[in-house]
């Protein structure tokens, strides 16, 4: 799916449209938007779905990981 291609501002129109409804969940949208980037990518060629899915996982537990430092950190401060 390219950018400037009907397909692609079909399949914006519908993941705005969605995002905008889900405006006060933001755990939803946030969600919606992964779903659609990974719909997206793999409209793109489904062989690298799996290098983005590992991505994914990936940054996912490194963000955890630098909150749960900053959470330490900040209760070591205030003792």
């Amino acid at each position: 799916m390219l950018f400037n291609s009907f397909t692609f501002v079909v399949f914006f129109l519908i993941v705005y449209s969605i995002y905008l409804i889900l405006h006060s969940n933001f755990r939803l949208q946030n969600f919606i938007l992964l779903i659609a980037s990974y719909v997206f990518y793999g409209a793109w060629d489904w062989r690298f779905l799996s290098l983005l899915f590992i991505s994914t996982l990936l940054d996912y537990y490194c963000g955890l990981k630098i909150f749960e430092i900053k959470d330490k950190k900040k209760n070591i401060s205030l003792v």
